[in-house]
Order: structure tokens, then C-alpha cells, then sequence
């Protein structure tokens, strides 16, 4: 068991020496001259985005409330005209039912007139046999 510990601690050692020689070997970046300046620049650039912010956000709201009172409206709108297609949708059903009444009637009053005009030729052709059957008796009659 000896000899696996040692080379465990070995192995721990060679890791640290090689991670310690490349983070001292790698070169780190430089600090620019203007970072300081960048940093105090951070609050007012911070201050400018935060009243962007807040000026995108109340214009939305403005749009939302835009919005709501136009849907409402839409749908009052909606409401009044789908209440107008109702009532004449009633009216054109009143019409439609006064019109096939009123072919009905022209049916029954055409049927009447042809009728009386039909039972008038018919009395008039039935005189006129009558008076010709009569006549007929009246002159066998006197021819005897």
C-alpha cells in the first residue's frame, strides 16, 4: 500500500507544479488604460437604459390600454350590429311569409274568377242546348 501513496502524492504534486507553471507561463490580459473611466461611465449609461426602459414600458401600457378600450368598443360595436342583422333577419322572414300569402291568395283568387267564368260558359252553353232541346219537342210536337 506504501508505494500507491507515493505515487498519489507524487502525482498530486506534478498536477500542482503543472498547473501552477501554465497559469505563471500564460500571459493574462493587460488592464486598459480607460477602465476606470469605463466604470464611472457605467452608472450614467445605467440611468440612460433605465429611463429607456421605463419610457418603453409606459408606451406599452399606453398601447394595452389603446387596446382594451378599442376591443371594447369593437365588441359593443359587434354587439349593436349583430343585434340589427337579428331584427332584420325577423323583418325579411315577416316579408318572406307575407309574400307566400299573398301568392296564396292569387292562387285561391285566380281559382275563383276561373270557376265563376267556367260555371258562366257552362250556364250559358246549357241555355243554349236547353233552348234547342225545347225547341225541338215544341216543333215534334206541332209537327204531329
Amino acid at each position: 500500500m506504501q508505494p500507491r501513496k507515493k505515487r498519489e502524492r507524487l502525482a498530486l504534486w506534478l498536477s500542482m507544479l503543472l498547473f501552477f507553471s501554465i497559469m505563471f507561463l500564460v500571459p493574462s490580459p493587460s488592464a486598459h488604460a480607460g477602465f476606470l473611466q469605463k466604470l464611472s461611465e457605467l452608472p450614467a449609461d445605467f440611468d440612460k437604459m433605465k429611463q429607456q426602459y421605463e419610457e418603453t414600458r409606459q408606451s406599452l401600457e399606453d398601447a394595452k390600454r389603446q387596446s382594451d378600450a378599442m376591443q371594447q368598443q369593437l365588441q359593443a360595436e359587434n354587439e349593436s350590429l349583430r343585434q340589427q342583422n337579428e331584427q332584420l333577419l325577423q323583418r325579411i322572414d315577416q316579408w318572406e311569409q307575407k309574400d307566400v300569402e299573398a301568392k296564396l291568395q292569387e292562387k285561391l283568387q285566380f281559382r275563383r274568377i276561373m270557376i265563376t267564368v267556367f260555371t258562366g260558359i257552362g250556364l250559358v252553353l246549357l241555355y243554349i242546348i236547353m233552348t234547342r232541346v225545347l225547341r225541338i219537342f215544341v216543333w215534334r210536337r206541332t209537327m204531329k
